[in-house]
């Protein structure tokens, strides 16, 4: 913060209150000493200070004035609250010959933002004009001067064709104006000044803990018993399942997908002995992110996606044999020579069929 009579750093009409977004530079930012050395209550006055003199005029200036500031910082009309923090919300801006604070680097976004909209404008303008002139050409009109954008710009953006350019004579025709100079984004314009931000509480001690001075938006808890967990108790095999999956996420929707499902011994045989074989083929770039997660994996049925030279090979059941050790084989050869697989394991002991009806 600096008290230098500066001349401004953005021109008196620069208005970027259409603009609802503002560049923010993250690496220049976070080697700042801004952001080394601030307090948590210094650093958010200053990122708010920047936000509100995006949408000033000039853009990236803000009032010198404590109760104005105040307002933009979110404390209101407790000014003497602003006044901890106001050195650091003020750190990278300087007051300039008309009164007002401007922030360098804002200035900077702000400066390259206003000269891509008034060359937006003059592109408008300069299409039209050169329409002008081909119609005025085909009637054996005199044609209309087209200015250059700096002298556009010099002459404050005139709309018409009624341009003096360095002491050039004005024609006398001119080009019917258009109804808007500028394009507006899709969205609603700023007033300039952004609404009061509700203040953090600063009353904490009183009303003994029981929440006075604490604002009533729609998002402050107004009392009366949390709910109670409505979540789903797992069905039977469903944790075997869960532990076996590569990608712990959205276990609540798993279990409601296993429960829909309600897989019997034989499916859950083959869900476990799939899910063994897709595993060395997954896709775990970026830790994982492209494995789908197991709720949508029992939704759509990839149990029996076919995988080239897949095996299932995983234990299904909590002693860690596989399916064809529970079923008493010594090697899958051997439980494929008796047509014993995944799907029927269950239906073998001993390296036998069991007879329908015998005990399992």
């Amino acid at each position: 913060m600096t008290s230098e009579q500066a001349s401004p750093l953005t021109p008196a009409d620069c208005d970027l209150r259409n603009f609802p977004r503002m560049e923010l530079d993250v690496a220049r930012l976070r080697d700042s000493r801004f952001a080394s050395h601030s307090t948590g209550d210094g650093f958010r006055a200053g990122v708010l200070l920047w936000s509100a003199s995006w949408h000033q005029l000039p853009a990236a200036s803000v009032p010198d004035d404590d109760i104005e500031l105040s307002q933009l910082t979110g404390y209101g009309r407790v000014s003497g609250e602003f006044q901890k923090v106001k050195a650091e919300a003020l750190h990278g801006f300087v007051l300039c010959s008309d009164g007002r604070w401007y922030h360098r680097v804002v200035a900077e976004k702000a400066l390259a933002a206003w000269d891509g909209k008034l060359k937006y404008a003059f592109k408008k303008l300069d299409d039209r004009l050169r329409k002008e002139n081909k119609k005025r050409a085909d009637e054996g009109q005199p044609v209309v001067p087209v200015p250059t954008f700096d002298d556009w710009k010099a002459e404050h953006f005139p709309l018409t064709a009624a341009f003096e350019s360095n002491g050039t004579t004005k024609p006398a025709a001119t080009v019917p104006v258009e109804s808007k100079d500028f394009p507006a984004e899709d969205f609603t314009l700023s007033g300039g000044t952004p609404p009061e931000i509700p203040r953090k509480t600063l009353l904490k001690g009183e009303g003994e803990g029981k929440g006075e001075g604490l604002l009533n938006t729609p998002h402050t808890p107004q009392g009366g018993r949390r709910r109670r967990s409505t979540a789903e108790e797992p069905g039977e095999g469903f944790d075997v399942f869960y532990a076996a999956y590569p990608r712990k996420k959205g276990r609540g929707a798993a279990v409601k997908t296993w429960n829909r499902l309600a897989p019997d011994a034989v499916l859950q045989a083959k869900i476990l002995g799939a899910l063994a074989a897709q595993r060395p083929h997954l896709d775990r770039r970026e830790n994982g992110r492209f494995i789908p997660h197991p709720s949508t994996w029992l939704n759509e049925g990839r149990w029996d996606d076919e995988i080239p030279g897949a095996k299932a090979t995983a234990p299904v059941d909590v002693s860690g044999r596989t399916w064809w050790q529970v079923a008493g084989f010594d090697h899958p050869a051997e439980a494929e020579n008796a047509r014993c697989h995944i799907g029927n394991y269950r239906q073998y002991r001993d390296g036998r069929l069991m007879a329908e009806g015998a005990p399992a």
